[in-house]
């Protein structure tokens, strides 16, 4: 799964044996690289109608004829949907519309790539976008966070989630990834302010539907952070973050 990877997957700690993270993101490759002699107008032209607007319908079904096993095919869309934005932006679209329609774009492809990339590890979790990606504001640059949620430790799946964040790094995603059960989302919530509103932030994009039940009862505020803390929390982080 690619040039540019050279992450790793480990254990946080043997307290929270089993939560996978990333070491390292991928080195600058080939995956991230363009040919400047191609306009944005052409090579938008996979992603854009006649009226200049997103053809999700075409997007889907360019989407459905690709394979993970052929990575050029989504650093193309990849590719071009980052350059139909950047025509609709100088063609003055709202910038409200342009972040959905990233977020959505995003949604797309990590959502048709889960399956065929995580085999039989697919059916047992949900797939989460937290924090900016959650709220669905996916700016330019901006990471995409996305998190995959179990209700066991995914200890001896890693190899598959790795190839998974390996391709959606080498086709062009700012990933920042994670891997938690509903147990250890509620142990970081308690203990990290930013993971907690992170959560809170989350966004269902597929899975058991059961499953991202229990996390939003499990990190409720009243159980974790009573509101009266959490405001003042995020106040002094405010505070804390201008003054540095």
């Amino acid at each position: 799964y690619g040039s540019g990877y050279s992450g790793r997957l480990r254990s946080i700690d043997a307290g929270r044996r089993g939560s996978l993270v990333v070491d390292s993101a991928p080195q600058a490759g080939t995956a991230l690289t363009n040919d400047s002699s191609i306009s944005d107008a052409d090579r938008a032209g996979i992603c854009l109608n006649e009226s200049g607007q997103f053809d999700w319908k075409a997007l889907e079904a360019e989407l459905s004829r690709a394979s993970v096993k052929n990575l050029d095919s989504f650093r193309s869309l990849v590719r071009a949907s980052n350059a139909a934005l950047r025509v609709r932006f100088n063609a003055g679209a709202d910038v409200n519309d342009l972040l959905a329609e990233r977020t959505r774009f995003v949604d797309l492809i990590v959502t048709r790539t889960s399956a065929e990339c995580l085999g039989k590890t697919h059916r047992k979790i949900a797939l989460l976008a937290v924090g900016g990606y959650g709220r669905g504001e996916l700016h330019p640059g901006s990471d995409v966070d996305l998190m995959l949620l179990a209700s066991r430790s995914l200890h001896r799946e890693k190899n598959n989630i790795a190839e998974y964040f390996a391709f959606l790094w080498d086709i062009g995603l700012d990933l920042a990834p994670s891997v938690r059960t509903v147990a250890e989302c509620k142990s970081a919530c308690r203990n990290d302010l930013t993971i907690a509103t992170t959560l809170m932030e989350s966004r269902l994009l597929s899975g058991p539907e059961k499953l991202y039940a229990k996390l939003t009862k499990a990190i409720e505020p009243p159980g974790i952070w009573p509101a009266r803390s959490f405001f003042e929390a995020k106040l002094k982080e405010q505070q804390a973050r201008h003054h540095q």
